[in-house]
């Protein structure tokens, strides 16, 4: 396999290009909570309750090559595997991992940064369908492009088609179910007209509809989150929410973010819809006094992590609400958000904060006089609920260690002890003896390579797992506390997603998340 696992990457600038996206419930109360700006050391509260120890086994275990964690739906586990040309999207029952149907899948011609996940839809009938690209045939207009495509449309649980595209498309977005919950909905560009536009097909009768442009601003309109945020093009990028043929608003990318702020240099944005909010960052490229082309010419470089800018937008009108220096949420890696503010939890999201620290490029990865710390901050206001002691760092993963789970805790790294951080609260302990974790590693895989290319680009997947111990080494084995840690149970069962291989995990009576 041509897989690329990372837990973490150093150097900031050379980080892939991670999207994460979310929703949000109502705000939940904090009647137990800091105020904030409140240090943890003053939090009265006790931490996080210990995690069991149980030994458990995994009660089956299937060979294959996934790119990410599975979607449990129904009884069924849905796994994108491959990569390449040989890329699949395989079914399995989630009781016994019995293998239920596997059919060809493509990316599409969507943003290599974006996380490639699989997805599932209902029609007006209830009928859960999977719904996903295949490769199409390469019409004699081109434009340059091999990415062609066809939205397709199985029963979820026989893998039977029920819907197939009739021609060939540039899709800029996976299909996914629609806003309103029902059927499907993708992106793609009519090049002819070099718009955007967006496709609903009913899933009951194959209807399709044409609905208006997604974005009235062109090819160069690039997405990068959710709720229509995309970074236009050209020599002076502009971030911008635009949707249904309308721009909401847009602003000088460098006007938001600093001078050197680029997506080319990477980007992650959450998007809190219920909040009304996007927080996110781009890459900072360093030299912004230079132009690109005398960039590209330099020797060596050195990256400021202090540079940086964490920024809070208000989603309907552009407003800045909130910036944070030096923070970025590139640390954070994929973990989940469900138990945090980002939804009905207690938890407050956590971002890393830089204080000082620089890397030569091209050099020894390492920080140079790298200081930094967590902090719990409220995604409304940007401010700090709590924040653990600062430390030094020669490595980002020595801040924090990305583990599964919901976001109510944080396993932090071997600079900063080790320790569990009730992310509520901003307490912290040692982890007890024999506590596991299931530790994250963003994966990379090869995209399918067109025909004049000497070697395949890269894609985002999403994470793989491994059972490991508090100091990030593998575990001998897999704990109920890990399990339980893992948000995606289904008729009893959790599915995770190993390298070369996936794993039904069943908690015993009286264990159940």
């Amino acid at each position: 396999m041509g897989k690329h696992l990372t837990t973490s990457l150093t150097v900031l600038a050379l980080l892939p290009l991670v999207l994460t996206t979310a929703c949000t419930g109502p705000p939940p109360s904090s009647a137990s909570s800091p105020a904030p700006g409140q240090n943890a050391a003053t939090a009265s509260a006790a931490p996080i309750a210990p995690r069991s120890t149980a030994w458990i086994k995994p009660v089956w275990t299937k060979k294959l090559e996934p790119i990410g964690q599975p979607l449990l739906h129904d009884g069924v586990a849905l796994a994108i595997t491959g990569e390449g040309q040989l890329m699949e999207l395989v079914a399995l029952d989630v009781k016994n991992g019995k293998e239920l149907w596997r059919k060809d899948y493509h990316p599409g011609d969507v943003s290599s940064g974006i996380v490639n996940g699989p997805a599932v839809a209902e029609d007006s009938k209830g009928h859960v369908r999977a719904v996903f690209l295949q490769r199409g045939h390469i019409p004699d207009e081109d434009y340059g492009t091999y990415n062609w495509t066809v939205p397709v449309a199985v029963d979820l649980k026989s893998g039977k088609e029920v819907y197939r595209g009739k021609s060939p498309e540039l899709a800029t977005s996976r299909p996914d179910e629609c806003d309103d919950g029902t059927d499907l909905c993708y992106r793609r560009w009519r090049l002819s007209e070099d718009i955007t536009e967006l496709v609903h097909v009913d899933l009951a009768t194959g209807q399709v509809k044409h609905g208006k442009e997604a974005s009235p601003l062109g090819e160069q309109a690039q997405p990068i989150g959710a709720g229509g945020l995309v970074v236009r093009g050209g020599d002076q990028q502009r971030l911008a929410r635009a949707d249904q043929g309308k721009v909401l608003w847009q602003k000088n990318l460098k006007s938001v973010f600093g001078a050197g702020a680029s997506t080319g240099w990477g980007w992650s944005f959450d998007y809190l819809e219920e909040k009304n909010l996007f927080i996110g960052a781009v890459g900072i490229r360093p030299r912004p006094d230079l132009s690109d082309e005398d960039f590209d010419e330099l020797d060596s470089y050195t990256i400021d992590a202090t540079d940086q800018v964490l920024v809070g937008i208000q989603a309907t009108t552009g407003k800045v609400l909130w910036k944070a220096g030096g923070a970025h949420l590139w640390c954070r890696s994929q973990m989940g958000t469900s138990g945090t503010r980002f939804h009905d939890g207690e938890a407050y999201p956590v971002r890393c904060e830089f204080l000082s620290g620089s890397v030569q490029v091209p050099g020894k990865n390492t920080y140079r006089k790298g200081k930094a710390r967590l902090v719990g901050y409220d995604p409304l206001t940007g401010k700090t609920a709590w924040k653990s002691k600062t430390v030094k760092l020669a490595q980002t993963d020595e801040l924090l260690r990305p583990t599964a789970g919901r976001g109510d805790y944080v396993l932090t790294g071997k600079a900063s002890g080790n320790l569990i951080v009730d992310a509520a609260i901003g307490k912290n302990r040692r982890a007890a003896a024999g506590e596991t974790f299931f530790c994250t590693a963003d994966v990379y895989y090869n995209l399918p390579i067109e025909p004049d290319e000497e070697s395949p680009g890269h894609g985002a997947g999403g994470d793989l797992y491994t059972s490991c111990k508090a100091n990030g080494k593998k575990a001998k084995g897999y704990t109920v506390g890990a399990v339980k840690d893992v948000d995606n149970a289904e008729q009893g069962v959790t599915v995770v997603a190993e390298e070369g291989k996936l794993l039904g995990f069943k908690l015993p009576p009286g264990k159940k998340s």
